[in-house]
């Protein structure tokens, strides 16, 4: 759920899922969360060219008690897809040119 609080974008996640209880934040370690977990996000943006993001963790589960990580988003020209929506097409070059590679296979080995 989102809601704005004046120039903030709030966001509040419940009822993650089971499957995938380890999630890549912004540093080198994962961050556990279950369906317990609550995650509140602030999204604000501080200028023309930065946002600065802020997440809250509460679930008594998995932590002793709620814990707070803040980062700095900078602009950029380079196209940026959202990680869940776009996961597989870093590799779909590679899948297309296997594809392209079995259809020839099967074309040169079929009979005229």
């Amino acid at each position: 759920m989102g809601q704005w609080d004046g120039d903030t974008l709030v966001v509040r996640t419940t009822n993650l899922r089971t499957d995938y209880p380890a999630r890549t934040a912004a540093g080198p370690r994962p961050v556990l969360l279950s369906p317990d977990s609550r995650v509140t996000e602030w999204f604000t943006r501080v200028s023309d060219t930065e946002l600065v993001y802020r997440y809250t963790v509460e679930d008594a589960s998995l932590y002793t008690q709620p814990w707070t990580g803040e980062f700095s988003m900078t602009r950029s020209d380079v196209k940026t897809y959202e990680y869940g929506c776009h996961e597989g097409n870093y590799s779909m070059p590679n899948m297309l040119r296997g594809g392209q590679a079995e259809a020839a296979r099967k074309q040169a080995s079929s009979p005229q």
